[in-house]
């Protein structure tokens, strides 16, 4: 979101020898040693003991939920250089939003696709009628989501593309 000016987004923690925002290994979350995990003899940073636990699984299961507001019918993705409304499929109300690497998780009855979204640094807001340029996100990704809504279940749900190497 922001130019990397040597601080950690995150805890504000002074990032000696840094050129960039250290990220979580499993979500692609800012973190660093500070306010993160230390993957201990891999060396691999993680945001939280979630995401480390999730990496050492086998599976790599990788899954979080949230609760978004919605007045204008969507939920609010972006940062301070863009800002987008995807489709939520029912309207206002709450949202449930699920992040996961499961594409097996949209293949079932009610699901629609809506877009693509990536980049680096993207956040999801509470509330659809936040300012993407003021509001603080809840939840911030990275990397390449294809998003699907439910509007039967009220639900969004972001699939991370992965690579052959997570």
């Amino acid at each position: 979101m922001n130019k990397f000016d040597g601080t950690c987004s995150v805890c504000g923690h002074e990032l000696f020898g840094e050129l960039e925002q250290p990220t979580c290994a499993m979500c692609g979350a800012p973190c660093c040693e500070n306010c993160g995990t230390s993957g201990g003899d891999t060396g691999e940073l993680f945001c939280s003991d979630f995401c480390e636990k999730s990496a050492r699984e086998e599976e790599r299961v990788f899954e979080v939920t949230i609760k978004t507001s919605s007045d204008r019918g969507g939920v609010l993705v972006g940062n301070k250089d863009f800002c987008v409304l995807l489709k939520n499929g029912y309207g206002d109300g709450e949202t449930r939003v699920v992040v996961t690497r499961d594409e097996n998780y949209v293949n079932q009855p009610g699901y629609s696709y809506n877009t693509v979204v990536s980049g680096n640094e993207f956040g999801i807001y509470g509330d659809d009628c936040d300012d993407c340029k003021v509001a603080m996100p809840v939840l911030i990704l990275s990397g390449e989501f294809q998003v699907f809504y439910n509007g039967d279940k009220m639900e969004v749900v972001f699939v991370k593309k992965v690579s052959k190497n997570e």
